[in-house]
């Protein structure tokens, strides 16, 4: 992006929202957190799928596991 709004490639006029949904569903590490995940929920932790995005164009995932919580009395 060179200053405006607009899309620099319009990569994603091709995709119909319903074949842009099978490409996010098809990832294969978050099919693979996912699974893990009910092993986390059971423990009583947690699992986050995140999208990134910063100033320059850069977009991400990322996942963020929290797990063996505890308490130690802080106020």
């Amino acid at each position: 992006m060179h200053g405006n709004l607009e899309p620099e490639n319009n990569v994603w006029e091709d995709l119909t929202p319903e074949e842009a949904k099978v490409e996010v569903e098809q990832d294969p590490i978050k099919a693979h957190v996912d699974a893990l995940g009910s092993l986390i929920d059971r423990q009583g932790g947690t699992v986050e799928h995140l999208i990134t995005s910063n100033s320059v164009g850069k977009l991400s995932k990322k996942i963020v596991i929290e797990y063996d919580i505890q308490n130690t009395g802080g106020s």
